[in-house]
């Protein structure tokens, strides 16, 4: 059956898609820590890896300086957004990417869900452009890469979701991000995976360094019983307590969370994956945390979402590479241009910069760095 891309995904408390999960929505507060910049996981890259940028100061105001015209400019003189430990953040890069934000919020609206102002949108965009570039330092660091093969089975595995009909699934693309496939793979889907393989190759990793980032993981999972309104609350924990009571008794957690569960995971039989401390709300994290491997949660948990019936499968100390990534974060040097708002200016720093990053008409954006 032909479905939404995102929603099939391990869905994020973040611009979300269908439905809702435990996952921690980032923080995105104007002049907040610089932590909590990555959305780990290839849900959160389908979904927030739509970023986006501008460098308002060049061409005027927000609006016409995603003018076609200027745009297109920008991409030929290879004008920069801004940039991290001088990797360059393109401009052009900024300005479809924000658009393609606007359009997947404007197509997921849902009665309920958080809206965002112009500045938030722009700062959970340019967020995922720093994180990318970052992630992308720090894998070539570790000699990790994407090779086009793997996009290509990603490909077919997202085509698999629409009947194995790549037209389906280009316009399912372009109706929830305005992005052509080809466009949507090489800058969503591609960082992606490499963030995967990084987050892989790190975990994995017997260097000395990164070795102070070790933390405590579980592999859980849980069916959502989503509350839409408080009208339903009584009527919907009801449900939620008969499916607990038949699980008690031993009936397969998988079945159920098909049959009941209310987000993406259901499909996988409720599969959250590997999470840390600090991914999930606070309630579920304490009920999912408080449980032995094995163990099914003798409580509803009950969180802004809805109730949860959890289970926890396995428990594991690992290299935290969010942690990790975070505190590379904090030590980058990282410059935002014009006048658009940095997410992640410090409070005595400037939100901006005010000067203009050298480029030149091949391409180039600061100073010897190539602008892609």
């Amino acid at each position: 059956m032909e479905e939404q891309i995102q929603s099939n995904q391990t869905p994020e408390i973040t611009p979300s898609t269908s439905g809702a999960s435990a996952r921690q929505e980032p923080d995105a507060a104007p002049g907040s820590s610089r932590r909590r910049l990555l959305g780990y996981g290839a849900a959160a890259a389908l979904a927030a890896v739509i970023l986006a940028g501008g460098v308002t100061g060049l061409v005027g105001a927000r609006r016409s300086s995603e003018h076609p015209l200027v745009v297109s400019a920008a991409r030929v003189f290879g004008v920069s957004a801004g940039s991290v430990n001088n990797r360059s953040i393109r401009y052009a890069d900024y300005v479809r990417d924000l658009a393609a934000l606007r359009i997947f919020y404007n197509a997921n609206t849902q009665a309920g869900a958080p809206t965002y102002t112009a500045e938030q949108q722009s700062d959970q965009a340019l967020s995922r452009l720093i994180a990318n570039a970052l992630i992308a330092e720090v894998a070539a660091e570790y000699q990790v890469s994407v090779g086009q093969d793997e996009v290509v089975e990603i490909r077919k595995k997202l085509a698999e979701r629409f009947e194995n009909d790549e037209n389906k699934l280009a316009e399912d693309v372009k109706k929830n991000f305005g992005l052509e496939l080809s466009t949507f793979l090489e800058s969503v889907v591609k960082p992606s995976l490499l963030e995967q393989k990084l987050s892989a190759a790190f975990a994995s990793s017997t260097a000395e360094e990164g070795g102070q980032f070790a933390a405590e993981q579980v592999k859980a999972r849980h069916i959502l019983f989503n509350v839409k309104d408080q009208s339903e609350d009584a009527k919907v924990k009801k449900t939620a307590a008969k499916v607990l009571a038949r699980l008690k008794k031993g009936e397969d957690f998988a079945t159920l969370a098909k049959e009941f569960g209310s987000d993406g995971t259901k499909d996988q039989g409720g599969d959250l994956g590997w999470f840390g401390r600090g991914q999930m709300v606070p309630e579920f994290e304490q009920a999912v945390f408080a449980l032995e491997p094995g163990k099914l949660g003798e409580e509803l948990v009950k969180t802004e979402f809805g109730y949860h019936i959890v289970q926890v499968d396995e428990r594991r100390n690992v290299r935290d590479f969010g942690a990790y990534m975070n505190d590379r974060l904090d030590k980058a040097q990282i410059k935002i241009y014009g006048k658009i708002h940095n997410p992640f200016a410090k409070p005595e720093e400037p939100a901006n910069e005010t000067e203009t990053p050298p480029a030149d008409n091949n391409g180039n954006g600061p100073v010897g760095q190539p602008a892609e």
